[in-house]
């Protein structure tokens, strides 16, 4: 499983590195294309950015959370696993 999550990442990385190329300068992190662009806002507007900027925070707040897990597993010595109830 582990294994097929790093091949599908890694060709979804190519697929950004590829896209990198043919747009130059006009590429932007996380444009990978006609296949995963959703047309969610048009590229350069104000809803755009705004999305955007919202993505870049989801991300930050989602790395946070893990950090935050990895301190309480370090501090109390139990696994996050154990503390979540319906497991």
């Amino acid at each position: 499983a582990v294994v097929t999550f790093a091949v599908l990442a890694a060709l979804i990385e190519a697929q950004g590195l590829r896209v990198k190329r043919e747009q130059g300068d006009s590429w932007l992190p996380g444009d990978y294309g006609e296949f995963f662009d959703v047309k969610i806002a048009e590229r350069g507007s104000e809803q755009f950015f705004s999305l955007q900027s919202g993505e870049i925070w989801n991300g930050r707040i989602a790395m946070i959370a893990i950090l935050a897990y990895v301190v309480q597993e370090a501090v109390t010595k139990v696994p996050t696993i154990n503390t979540i109830p319906f497991f």
